[in-house]
């Protein structure tokens, strides 16, 4: 009798100490689910509605969201998994806890990878367009193609879950060690590497367009100047180059520079700050208190759902006057509207027009 009072009250204390990582976890993910249901709807509706918007980069870019997305919509069940987890009382309980946690974590790791392959097909994306000859980034970026690239992204990212998720329903931690291994850091360095090799690319056009405008036109220092720059692969102009084109050129390439850059900072350091801890806690597989440090890991992974619609829409100019015009609702104003919204348009005007119907 004494032994059962004894484990009941070992029970109760230690559902006790859970009890608060439980409610600061409900918490943490509460941020993530308010912020990236609506921004990430925001910037889908906002590709549906405008025109201008439907660019090949943000091909991606919704991809990216629709992943996040996906994401933020699970989150309410691992919150319930991250009850149950913490304080379970019956065999019930153990098999709600496991039927959800698998069903979350099929669907986060699926959209987790997605969302790193979308991060990458941006920078790939950002890396061609500017780095190469128009014509080529047209032949390699075609509607087929993208529509290959992305069926393949979700596939390979369903491949992934046979490292990550069907080990675990042995017992073995070894698919959760692949993904902290091999998925999530090759993706990291290989958007690093593209940003890397952009800021480089932009950084040596600005240096060509500086000395440019040190050398008069028409000396030879000039001519191979232009020689050079004529060869990289995007020129400001195709006409003769003259001191206030190079100079207005280079005061735009000096923007677009620092504006790369800080995107480049922002993606990669948010990437890492929110992926990396739960990277290392897979890596490491520490016992002890390593459920609680995945825990709170894994709820930072969560909010790179949030960030990078802020990111990757927010900083976007059209993006941010659509946006606008969406919260406003005035769906007048939204530059080069889609048949959709024309649609909806006269549909609605038709509705003024015969109440009666």
């Amino acid at each position: 009798m004494d032994d059962i009072d004894a484990n009941t009250t070992a029970n109760f204390s230690s559902c006790a100490v859970a009890d608060v990582h439980v409610v600061v976890l409900n918490i943490l993910c509460g941020i993530p689910f308010v912020i990236g249901i609506p921004s990430n709807s925001l910037v889908i509706l906002a590709v549906i509605l405008s025109k201008k918007l439907r660019t090949t980069t943000n091909v991606f870019v919704v991809n990216l969201s629709i992943a996040d997305l996906l994401t933020c919509l699970t989150i309410p069940a691992f919150v319930v998994c991250v009850d149950l987890e913490f304080c379970m009382w019956d065999k019930l309980l153990y098999a709600l806890d496991g039927a959800l946690c698998l069903g979350s974590v099929f669907v986060i790791s699926t959209s987790l990878g997605c969302s790193l392959f979308s991060l990458f097909s941006i920078a790939l994306n950002r890396l061609l367009l500017i780095t190469r000859p128009l014509t080529t980034y047209r032949k390699i970026y075609t509607p087929k193609k993208i529509a290959v690239w992305l069926v393949l992204t979700w596939f390979m990212c369903l491949g992934s879950l046979c490292i990550a998720v069907l080990p675990v329903q042995k017992g073995s931690t070894t698919g959760e060690q692949g993904v902290a291994i091999v998925i999530i850091p090759v993706h990291l360095i290989a958007i690093g590497v593209c940003y890397v090799l952009l800021w480089r690319h932009i950084k040596r056009h600005t240096w060509i367009m500086a000395r440019s405008r040190k050398v008069p036109n028409g000396t030879p220092a000039g001519s191979s100047t232009m020689t050079a720059l004529s060869n990289t692969k995007r020129t400001l102009s195709p006409s003769p180059i003259g001191a206030n084109t190079i100079m207005a050129g280079h005061s735009q390439l000096s923007r677009h520079q620092s504006e790369i850059t800080k995107n480049m900072f922002y993606v990669v350091c948010a990437s890492v700050l929110c992926i990396g801890p739960y990277g290392v806690c897979l890596f490491l597989d520490v016992d002890g208190h390593s459920i609680v440090a995945k825990q709170y890991a894994f709820v930072m992974l969560l909010f790179n759902s949030c960030v990078n619609p802020l990111i990757y829409a927010a900083k976007h100019r059209d993006f941010k006057t659509v946006f606008g015009c969406i919260v406003r609702r005035q769906w007048e104003d939204i530059p080069e509207p889609s048949d959709f919204l024309k649609a909806m348009r006269r549909r609605k005007c038709c509705g003024r027009r015969n109440p009666s119907v």
